[in-house]
């Protein structure tokens, strides 16, 4: 099991407590809240879920026979479509993934089955607690994030920030980055031995997974934050196919900044913008870039390369390709679900709206820093200074 990294936690909190802030009233009172009530109760869920791990242990052991066949999974520079194309193949009945209601509260098998057996009984009473739920995430769910639940599949990858060991969530509620920067730079900075007890750690998570809800179908995963895990996967995960979807850096890279934005304004951290947006960009380069690098070694039939654009006005056509080009073959089943979902796409209308300049950046700076993305896919060079409003964030 994974050991949580103590050290991190606690120089983080010693920097949270002395970082300035240009409302230092309101910053104050939110690390106060953060110390007094958030922290503790985050500690106590993960001091029962490390507890339930271990009992997994000795009630089920046998699930580290569990094997994970040809997983799936989608990297590459955040605000690409992974969510959209994520949700869009988990409509195939063959794929599993994990739900953000595992992810948070119920990694272990002895949580899963205790919470299934409640949503049983729940049912049996008409689903009073779901739907109670589904209000509460109506209210309180929003942002410029995509729309989420606890029934959706999500980035499995906050599985690592129960150990402290995701770098790249850790750095959105911590913008701190040279306490997190080995973690940021997986492959190249971390040392062997723990990336190996990282991703066993994640290993044995997904096998916790496949073996509750597993038997028969393949696995499925998207993590922007995995491209820079690149090679620790395909080590850990040896028949894994890995597809890659890119989105011009004029979209993504204020997409992004938006988001990071809106989180921050909710925590009690604060950071020089301009040095933040600098490292933003030199992470999101490396987001780009890496997995490429990696996937050139692959056989053909384990890597696919998705281009936002084709996905979101043709996400039939893509799918097609994409499935033809891992070798999975497309039941008559999903051809009528992406029939559907082609239709609601072409409905599609984001409220989300952004643009470069709002993050003191221009079309010449973005050109200039990723330059080899501009080169690899030819992205075009917009006319205006705002991308398109109109485009899923």
């Amino acid at each position: 099991m994974s050991m949580f990294r103590v050290r991190i936690l606690l120089r983080v909190l010693r920097r949270l407590r002395a970082a300035p802030s240009r409302a230092a009233g309101r910053s104050h009172r939110k690390t106060i809240r953060f110390l007094a009530v958030d922290l503790p109760l985050i500690l106590i869920l993960e001091t029962i879920n490390r507890i339930c791990l271990i009992f997994d242990e000795f009630l089920f052991r046998d699930y580290r026979n569990t094997p994970i066949e040809k997983p799936v999974f989608m990297v590459g520079p955040p605000r690409s479509g992974t969510t959209f194309l994520h949700r869009l193949l988990f409509k195939d009945n063959r794929f599993t993934s994990l739900a953000l209601w595992e992810i948070l509260f119920a990694p272990s098998i002895l949580q899963k089955k205790f919470l299934l057996a409640l949503a049983r009984i729940d049912r049996r009473r008409g689903n009073p607690v779901y739907h109670r739920i589904l209000a509460a995430e109506e209210r309180f769910l929003s942002g410029p994030m995509h729309r989420t639940s606890l029934f959706d599949p999500e980035e499995d990858e906050m599985l690592l920030v129960r150990t402290f060991s995701s770098g790249h969530f850790l750095i959105f509620l911590f913008p701190f980055e040279e306490e997190f920067r080995p973690l940021i730079y997986f492959d190249t900075e971390l040392p062997k031995l723990e990336r190996y007890q990282i991703m066993n750690f994640y290993k044995q998570c997904v096998q916790r997974h496949m073996y509750v809800f597993g038997k028969g179908k393949r696995f499925l995963s998207k993590n922007p934050g995995f491209s820079i895990k690149m090679q620790s996967l395909q080590h850990v995960f040896t028949d894994a196919s890995f597809i890659y979807l890119a989105r011009t850096p004029f979209e993504s890279v204020p997409s992004n900044l938006s988001l990071f934005y809106y989180v921050h304004q909710k925590l009690p951290t604060a950071t020089d913008d301009r040095h933040f947006i600098d490292f933003i960009l030199e992470q999101m380069k490396n987001y780009y870039l890496y997995p490429l690098k990696k996937m050139g070694k692959l056989p053909r039939n384990q890597k696919a390369v998705v281009l936002y654009g084709d996905l979101i006005h043709s996400p039939e056509q893509t799918v097609r390709e994409l499935y033809r080009q891992i070798e999975w073959p497309l039941t008559p089943s999903f051809a009528e679900i992406l029939k559907r979902e082609t239709s609601r796409a072409a409905s599609f209308m984001s409220e989300h709206e952004y643009s470069l300049e709002q993050f003191g950046l221009s079309i010449n700076i973005i050109e200039e820093k990723f330059r080899e993305i501009f080169d690899i896919f030819g992205f075009e060079t917009p006319f205006t200074e705002t991308p398109s409003a109109n485009m899923k964030t």
